[in-house]
């Protein structure tokens, strides 16, 4: 009963936060659409397991997603009605570009330059580490996997000197964020020393066997370039050849983590990756959750108390947070984490009721970071929000927000940054100037 009348309030929530943006002729995405658009992808998996799954704890975890569910939603409509919401948009995506200062400009080339070089340094530590492309394929072809064993070292801070989560915010947001950010100052001229760091850091994720960095690089080059032109015919293009690139890359991991057979013919092979994708996307966070439920009552997670501890996977060397605490009791290894969605996480927190308020509040506290990443503008903030917006349908609560990419994007965005000024792309510039 629960379910189903949470789910009728948040259908007439819905309805009413698309007349508000229908009136107000708002162009462009919100990152409280794409945070609500992940809370929608995890009911739809709590979903899925109700209807296949006799677990005596799934109405537990279908209750408490529909209120997550509610509460994002009543804090959209909340931001919109009190002014929260970004006052303007960016003019990217019709055909204009950035013009940034030199404090911008020189600060996107450090990240660049610093990004990459955390990035080879890892790549370093993983071949020092044992880890060889060679042995992980050989130990999948005899169902092993090197590269699963390794993902695991790295999740757990067992490569290099640095904490994972400091690895991943270099890595997987500042490098993709520089380079997105100077094309965009600069499109339609190729930057050809881009493709140096931009290997490097499609190279470090592939060692570090996560699929997700992955997909969210390849989808913010495709969005970067979409939004710099107007040429349909090089946009459809370009974006065919990012997916093919993407598409082989990711069954390429995912063959090397051996969650597929290698025995089966290509086509087959394209399918399973592709259902193993949508699987992590949708279906197996909640299942783990789900799972974990039990184990989370011998765990002190009361009033967020693990929050703050879970932070610490960010400092170096070796360390136990309550996602791999909860990896030992599902899987029988603290080698790994298995990290509990938004509405498993406040439920466990704060029961039924944080599971209305806590998401509520953290969609106010996006609307507030949507807003000031619009009044900044300049090409680095522009490929900030990109980044975020890709990211949140997949990272969509504080923790996941904070370790895959929002730390750093939260202080680009704090800095004091010049106001830049937008111009007209030379090929928009000669249509309107014949």
């Amino acid at each position: 009963m629960l379910l189903v009348s949470a789910y009728a309030v948040a259908g007439l929530e819905f309805a009413a936060y698309c007349l508000i943006r229908n009136r107000r002729q708002r162009v462009g995405s919100l990152l409280t659409d794409w945070y609500c658009l992940g809370i929608l992808l995890y009911c739809a998996g709590c979903l899925t397991i109700m209807a296949t799954d006799a677990s005596a704890y799934r109405s537990v975890l279908g209750d408490a997603s529909s209120l997550c569910l509610v509460g994002a939603l009543s804090g959209v409509l909340i931001a919109h009605l009190i002014g929260w919401e970004p006052r303007a948009t960016s003019n990217l995506g019709e055909g204009y570009l950035v013009c940034d200062g030199a404090i911008t400009r020189a600060a996107t080339l450090a990240i660049v330059l610093t990004s990459s070089l955390v990035s080879a340094a890892f790549i370093v530590f993983a071949m020092h580490s044992g880890y060889s492309a060679r042995a992980s394929l050989a130990m999948s072809a005899a169902g092993a996997s090197g590269l699963s064993e390794f993902r695991k070292q790295v999740a757990t801070g067992g490569v290099g000197p640095l904490g994972p989560g400091i690895i991943k915010q270099f890595r997987d947001v500042l490098l993709p964020v520089g380079i997105a950010a100077i094309y965009l100052r600069r499109p339609g001229r190729v930057s050809y020393w881009l493709a140096i760091p931009t290997v490097v850091g499609i190279t470090a994720m592939l060692f570090s066997g996560q699929r997700i960095p992955i997909l969210v690089f390849l989808l913010m080059g495709i969005a970067v370039y979409w939004k710099s032109t107007t040429d349909s015919r090089s946009r459809i293009l370009i974006a065919a050849a990012i997916a093919a690139i993407g598409v082989a890359l990711i069954i390429a991991v995912t063959v090397a983590l051996g969650r597929v057979a290698r025995e089966q013919s290509a086509g087959r092979t394209i399918m399973s990756v592709l259902g193993a994708i949508g699987n992590r996307m949708i279906v197996e966070v909640p299942r783990e959750n789900m799972e974990a439920l039990p184990a989370l009552r011998f765990v002190h997670t009361r009033g967020g108390q693990q929050l703050i501890s879970d932070l610490e996977i960010l400092l170096p060397g070796h360390q136990k947070s309550l996602a791999s605490s909860l990896h030992a009791e599902l899987f029988g290894s603290a080698a790994g984490n298995s990290v509990l969605g938004l509405p498993a996480d406040v439920y466990a927190n704060w029961g039924l009721i944080g599971a209305v308020v806590a998401p509520c509040v953290y969609a106010l506290l996006v609307a507030l970071f949507d807003r000031r990443l619009a009044s900044t503008g300049n090409s680095l903030i522009e490929a900030t929000k990109l980044l975020v917006a890709i990211s949140l349908p997949f990272m969509y609560s504080p923790y996941l927000f904070l370790l895959y990419g929002g730390l750093f994007a939260l202080g680009l965005a704090m800095l004091p940054w010049p106001s830049p000024h937008v111009a007209p792309t030379p090929s928009v510039f000669a249509e309107a100037n014949p």
